[in-house]
């Protein structure tokens, strides 16, 4: 297994290298370092200073990497692990995304502070793009608390795979695990637009919505039975980002997962309105997976 992890060499990159280098468990594991520097500025009056930018750059590579190692000595002490380090320039999420497909990674991660403003390598609007463009899953690195892993499914094919990941890191961080879906009526979509239309609002009765409760639970307890897992079933009505974030602090969570959808080579990876509000506004750390392709 590959990991790459993007570091700023700040506290909020230690926690994502910690994180990273935590899946490290066989010897053929690896763990690679990324940092990206800015592009230098196109000068097309004056060729040469853009050249001078560049070759002052290139001079800074070989220090920066040898921050990266010192990041992973400070953290590790003497532990060896099987590093990689890369020192690229350019813009700061896409050449984190290409470096992962050139040196084919399993595994992206990211640190966020969940606050914008501080940092321009981990806003939050940075690890969104990474999520939305990259090609292999993504963790975004928060610090918290222990608690559950929390898995939040919306049943589709691409959100099963999360359901199986959510498993596999409940049993590699020794946590209970909880699988949720919020059903989200359609009372509760259409009742205030056809208010404002004067139209009487689409009602289900009480039957209808035990039947779709009763179905989301099967479909759930059929998937943690094919990939042998153990968890608790949570079935919720609401607006899905709200109720999944709601869990996440009353549970407490520790890390949250979540599917994405692909849509092929059209235009890479899509990132769903509620996924893209859970890696931007969860307080905890958040692994995406994807659908593999084919």
């Amino acid at each position: 297994m590959r990991i790459l992890v993007g570091s700023d060499l700040s506290g909020v990159s230690d926690e994502a290298v910690r994180q990273g280098a935590a899946l490290i468990r066989a010897k053929a594991d690896e763990l690679g370092l990324c940092h990206v520097l800015p592009a230098p500025q196109l000068r097309t009056l004056f060729p040469q200073e853009h050249e001078r930018d560049l070759a002052a750059l290139l001079e800074l590579q070989p220090r920066f990497a040898a921050a990266l190692r010192a990041q992973v000595e400070r953290l590790f002490g003497d532990k060896s692990l099987p590093l990689s380090v890369f020192v690229e320039h350019g813009s700061d999420y896409s050449e984190l995304i290409r470096r992962a497909e050139q040196w084919q990674a399993d595994l992206l991660v990211v640190g966020s502070h969940g606050r914008a403003g501080l940092s321009r390598f981990f806003s939050p609007s940075v690890a969104e793009r990474v999520v939305r463009h990259a090609t292999c899953p993504v963790l975004v690195a928060r610090e918290r608390a222990s608690g559950v892993v929390l898995v939040a499914t919306d049943l589709s094919d691409p959100s099963l795979p999360a359901i199986e990941a959510g498993a596999r890191e409940a049993t590699r961080r020794e946590r209970a695990l909880v699988v949720m879906h919020a059903t989200e009526a359609l009372s509760w979509r259409t009742e205030p637009v056809m208010a404002l239309l004067g139209v009487n609002p689409v009602t289900e009765t009480p039957d209808i919505a035990d039947e779709r409760a009763t179905l989301a639970r099967q479909i759930i307890e059929g998937a943690l039975d094919r990939f042998g897992a153990k968890g608790e079933i949570r079935i919720v009505d609401g607006d899905p980002a709200t109720e999944i974030l709601k869990l996440v602090e009353t549970l407490p969570a520790e890390l949250l997962v979540v599917g994405t959808r692909g849509r092929g080579s059209v235009s890479r990876v899509m990132l769903g309105s509620v996924a893209a509000h859970l890696v931007q506004s969860a307080p905890c750390s958040v692994l995406a997976v994807r659908l593999a392709s084919g």
